[in-house]
């Protein structure tokens, strides 16, 4: 409450990467010391998705919702081979729309580092990638 409202919105996205870092950590522990039961999972694949029943959806269609499926997860798993400075600044530069002192901000580090692995994984995308970025 003592800081500038300027400042809120990198805080936030720090206070939220490490509340991420703690559940991964907790999970990690938690699992590792019951692996021996078979039926526990990490994820809960049978949530449903409300938004699949949304009528009139351009994605509607079966083969474009099949190619965006295909380019969304896609995506995901080349984001996932970043080295993880690399992704957190892609996914806050790229996807949240954080600027680069924002982003130096919640990662903790100078605005030249941010520029860096920002540069560093658009690239190592594109290798990724390959055809699908032109």
């Amino acid at each position: 409450a003592k800081r500038p409202s300027e400042e809120w919105r990198p805080l936030f996205f720090r206070i939220l990467k490490n509340a991420i870092r703690d559940h991964y950590r907790r999970r990690g522990s938690f699992l590792k010391r019951f692996s021996l039961m078979s039926g526990l999972r990490a994820s809960d694949d049978s949530a449903e998705d409300l938004t699949e029943w949304q009528p009139g959806r351009a994605t509607d269609q079966p083969e474009v919702r099949g190619q965006l499926n295909a380019a969304t997860e896609e995506a995901e798993a080349a984001v996932r081979q970043l080295p993880e400075r690399q992704r957190e600044a892609f996914l806050l530069r790229s996807w949240e729309g954080l600027s680069v002192a924002e982003t130096a901000v919640a990662m903790s580090c100078s605005e030249g580092s941010v520029k860096t692995h920002h540069s560093r994984a658009i690239h190592r995308l594109r290798e990724i990638l390959g055809e699908h970025w032109p």
